[in-house]
C-alpha cells in the first residue's frame, strides 16, 4: 500500500481532494491510496429520521437504506475510476477501494498504520467529528 492516503467522503464534492492528492504524489514522487469512505451510520440516521417523522414504515425503511447504500457504492466506484484514470494519466501508481465504517474509526485505523500522509476530504460537518485528529491529518474542506 502507498504511504500516502486520500480519504474521500463526499459523493458530490471531491475535486479539491483529488487535485491535492495528485499534487502531493507528484511532489513526493510516490504512489497514492485513494479510499472512498461510506459511513453506514449516517445513512441509517437519515432513514431513521424519515421513519420517525412518519414518512415511511419499517419495511420501506429497510429497503430505502439498502438502496441508498447500493447507490453510494456505485457512485463511489465511479469516483474511484475517475481517480484511477487521473493518476494513471499522470504516471502515478494508485490503489483505490471503498470502505464502509465510521469516519472516526477508519481514520484512527489509518493513523495507527503510520502512513506518511493522511489527507481527508469532506464537508465542514465531518471536520467537527474528526476534531481530535485534525492535527494528525491534512484536512481538505470541500464545498
Amino acid at each position: 500500500m502507498a504511504t500516502q492516503v486520500l480519504v474521500l467522503t463526499n459523493l458530490y464534492a471531491y475535486e479539491k481532494g483529488l487535485n491535492r492528492a495528485l499534487e502531493a504524489a507528484k511532489l513526493a514522487d510516490a504512489g497514492m491510496n485513494v479510499v472512498f469512505l461510506i459511513d453506514p451510520g449516517s445513512v441509517a440516521d437519515i432513514v431513521r429520521g424519515l421513519g420517525q417523522q412518519g414518512w415511511l414504515g419499517s419495511g420501506a425503511l429497510r429497503n430505502l437504506e439498502t438502496s441508498m447504500l447500493e447507490g453510494y457504492r456505485a457512485l463511489a466506484t465511479d469516483i474511484l475510476q475517475e481517480a484511477q484514470s487521473r493518476f494513471s494519466q499522470a504516471g502515478i501508481a494508485v490503489e483505490t477501494n471503498v470502505k464502509e465504517m465510521s469516519p472516526q474509526k477508519y481514520i484512527q485505523e489509518l493513523l495507527n498504520q503510520k502512513p506518511t500522509t493522511v489527507m481527508v476530504s469532506g464537508s465542514s460537518s465531518l471536520a467537527g467529528k474528526l476534531e481530535k485528529m485534525l492535527g494528525q491529518i491534512e484536512w481538505i474542506e470541500e464545498e
